[in-house]
């Protein structure tokens, strides 16, 4: 049987980060990383402490994450205090994103082989009709791609800066177009031109000028 996909490197610089830096855990939260991220079963344990102490208020260190561990009878399970103290030796926090898109990566890729491998089951079974395999098909990738998407996500806050820094941008330069002139003025006025990297999407009814509209720049 093949070895699912992991980092063992980037799973240990996380939980080392954390241990000796914790405040890097509003890094961590930023992305959405959860326990089942991590493949190791022992780095899930740690990981799911190392949340606790904090999220409880608590101070985060080899002591008392050793302390906690021995609580719930786990420490010897995840290789004592000797592995804990090897983990302070794998820091990485200038690059700590880089090691959470790893993890996150590759549990993206094992819950995408776990979906195929239900899917192919399905597929074998003979009394499965064809429209409730890719309705299943159809449910369990569109999930794992839900996973990924939510830790992508900008929240609120973060939407109503750029929002408003573009605003500020298009203010400063009222009087000067940025972008790819419309043709219309009053449009050009109003968004600076098209720019750079957008999105546009024109919505109408059929047969009211579209293209019309559509080839006014290339005039």
């Amino acid at each position: 049987m093949r070895q699912l996909p992991y980092s063992h490197d980037a799973e240990v610089a996380i939980l080392g980060t954390l241990l000796v830096y914790p405040d890097s855990v509003n890094r961590i939260n930023e992305h959405n990383l959860v326990v089942d991220d991590f493949y190791n079963t022992e780095h899930q344990k740690i990981f799911r402490h190392m949340l606790d102490i904090i999220e409880a208020g608590n101070f985060l260190d080899a002591t008392t994450l050793i302390s906690r561990l021995r609580d719930h009878h786990e420490l010897d399970s995840i290789g004592g205090v000797d592995f804990l103290f090897y983990l302070t030796t794998n820091v990485v926090l200038a690059t700590l994103k880089h090691y959470v898109d790893v993890v996150q990566e590759k549990a993206q890729i094992r819950r995408l082989i776990s979906v195929a491998q239900l899917i192919v089951d399905q597929g074998f079974d003979s009394t499965t009709e064809v429209k409730n395999l890719l309705d299943f098909a159809e449910k369990g990738v569109l999930e794992v791609t839900q996973d990924r998407q939510v830790s992508d996500m900008l929240s609120s806050q973060e939407v109503v800066a750029e929002f408003l820094a573009n605003l500020a941008k298009i203010q400063e330069n009222r009087d000067r177009i940025t972008g790819l002139k419309t043709g219309f003025e009053s449009l050009n006025r109003v968004t600076n031109g098209l720019q750079r990297g957008d999105l546009i999407i024109l919505a109408a009814r059929p047969s009211v000028g579209k293209t019309t509209v559509c080839t006014k720049p290339c005039t």
